[in-house]
């Protein structure tokens, strides 16, 4: 249970962004073909703010890019990273096990390395942030006394499942897509009412969209709230959830505030806005029928 004295008043120089220690910290797994673009934009953005330190966590990868973070550690001294090994299995559920790779960096976030930073960037680095700039990020400091600033996109919002809001995305929305499958012969039309629905478009001039959770692959965050904050894949009734989920909504309850900003536009298109476009959805509902003939012909 936490309470309000644990959260701890900002150290964010919200006047001066560039005065601000910035570690930017994630998890990655087979990451090879994406990494170091990632590693170079993001130094690139970052380069004009006081200092920068990196902190990965790498776990399940079965192709090089354990080498690649080697090779880059020994390129970069503020650069560490870790590896948790091959920590998939069958009995821990996806969000369980990106919870227990995240807790490690907000962990070791908390040694006295780390213990200066004011900001925590959190990415997913497969090649999602390939529009994030200095400007993009800048654009936090447009508006003071934020928790968290999460990104937006230019296509479509896509990241659905961390997000929370009371009008917008009020529930999980894989939960409501179970449910609507019990009373639908028709997936498609199911996907749409629960999910992709969902899925607007917001324009980087439009006003900032306090949320009670959020992702979108890119976050920045107070630093003071990882001395309290932990991520969870199963929400207080032991169901799983996104891991998102459960960190923003501790923040939340402790009267921090989490906004999305428009302005900060770290991709176009995602997999997932993708696949929810009506040329996707119109190419899979060909498929069913033939599909559902292959079954009873088997």
């Amino acid at each position: 249970m936490y309470n309000s004295d644990m959260l701890i008043k900002s150290s964010i120089d919200f006047n001066n962004p560039f005065n601000n220690e910035i570690i930017i910290t994630g998890i990655v797994r087979n990451v090879a073909n994406t990494f170091l673009k990632d590693y170079s934009r993001f130094a690139n953005t970052f380069r004009n703010f006081r200092s920068v330190k990196w902190f990965l966590v790498e776990s399940d990868s079965d192709d090089n890019t354990l080498d690649i973070l080697r090779s880059t550690s020994d390129l970069d001294s503020n650069f560490s990273w870790c590896t948790l090994g091959e920590i998939e299995t069958a009995k821990i559920a996806r969000a369980e096990r990106l919870s227990i790779a995240r807790n490690r960096y907000v962990t070791e976030l908390q040694k006295d390395d780390y213990k200066s930073a004011n900001v925590i960037v959190v990415a997913d680095f497969n090649g999602l942030s390939n529009l994030i700039n200095e400007e993009a990020i800048l654009s936090c400091w447009k508006i003071h006394n934020w928790s968290a600033c999460t990104a937006n996109q230019s296509g479509r919002y896509y990241d659905i499942w961390a997000l929370r809001h009371p009008l917008w995305s009020p529930n999980d929305c894989w939960k409501q897509y179970e449910f609507f499958r019990r009373y639908s012969k028709f997936p498609e039309l199911t996907l749409f009412s629960a999910v992709n629905s969902r899925m607007i478009k917001i324009p980087p001039d439009s006003d900032w969209i306090e949320v009670e959770s959020a992702f979108g692959g890119l976050a920045v965050y107070d630093a003071s709230i990882f001395k309290y904050a932990r991520y969870s894949g199963n929400n207080l009734n032991g169901e799983e959830t996104c891991e998102h989920v459960e960190f923003n909504q501790l923040i939340t309850r402790e009267g921090g505030k989490i906004f999305i900003n428009p302005r900060m536009i770290n991709t176009k298109y995602t997999d997932h806005s993708i696949n929810s476009s009506a040329c996707s959805i119109l190419a899979r509902i060909i498929k069913y029928p033939i599909k559902k003939l292959k079954q009873i012909k088997s």
